[in-house]
């Protein structure tokens, strides 16, 4: 099937980096309940539609028909623009999926992104995916019974694979300050501690790069200097922090916060 409307377009799904209605809720629920960070996997859907000329199956006026009209593949040649419209929220955690790092980080260029694992941007430009964690051939609980295991891959591995990392965070800030994060708080730290990956910097493939756990655990750990801060500024105020440098490794700050939910506008396509 192909799942695109073909009153937006009869070769592109309009939904790929759309900001809909359903993505303006999870938007709401964030902005609401602000130590609740969702963790959404990135989807599998990069590279995915019918091949040229082949029959396939499209919802028109209210029916599944056959056609064989050529379509895009979700990302088209390259990839971008294949992330579906939960994926697009602004608050919330998007977990891209690569290939296992079984002797750890060595640089940018050895990381592998998975062939499944959906791009962005958004279509109003931002960065999705927000992260990567190993999304390949996970050992996990299966449910064909009560005590059944397997290897799974999808971007559905590797979001679960980061979220227990992110209790492990809290629990280990909660064990320290007697508090928890807030889902800002919790995403710039994730986002900050990353090892890069891809292009220098963040990508629409993997985001801030992939997820440091330890790097992160050292951070919240280290109380020489307060590197993590939450802080409200009124408006028209200003905030300044004084920092010193060894003249030899880069100054980083990210500055990350909640946002109020966006506007979804009327079925388009990349409006």
């Amino acid at each position: 099937e192909w799942y695109g409307d073909i009153n937006v377009s009869e070769e592109e799904d309009y939904l790929f980096g759309f900001y809909h209605k359903e993505t303006q809720d999870y938007d709401r629920i964030a902005y609401k309940n602000p130590y609740y960070l969702i963790v959404k996997s990135a989807g599998n859907d990069r590279g995915e539609g019918p091949s040229p000329g082949t029959e396939h199956y499209v919802f028109e006026d209210g029916e599944w028909v056959a056609s064989t009209k050529v379509r895009q593949k979700d990302g088209s040649d390259d990839g971008f623009d294949s992330m579906g419209p939960v994926g697009n929220a602004k608050n919330i955690l998007v977990v891209g999926a690569i290939s296992d790092l079984p002797d750890g980080y060595s640089g940018r260029e050895n990381v592998t992104i998975s062939s499944f694992s959906s791009f962005g941007p958004t279509d109003d430009g931002r960065i999705k995916p927000d992260i990567v964690g190993n999304g390949e051939a996970l050992f996990s609980a299966w449910s064909s019974s009560d005590n059944d295991y397997r290897s799974s891959s999808g971007t559905s591995m590797s979001a679960p694979n980061v979220t227990g990392s992110l209790a492990t965070l809290q629990e280990l800030y909660h064990s320290l300050y007697g508090s928890y994060l807030t889902s800002a708080v919790l995403k710039g730290l994730i986002l900050h501690t990353a090892d890069d990956a891809g292009n220098p910097g963040p990508d629409y493939r993997f985001g801030w790069g992939v997820m440091n756990t330890l790097s992160s655990a050292r951070l919240i750990s280290d109380t020489a200097f307060s590197h993590i801060r939450r802080v409200t500024l009124p408006e028209n105020d200003t905030f300044r922090i004084h920092l010193f440098s060894n003249g030899m490794e880069p100054v980083k700050v990210t500055i990350c916060w909640t946002d109020p939910q966006g506007t979804f506008s009327e079925p388009a396509l990349d409006p």
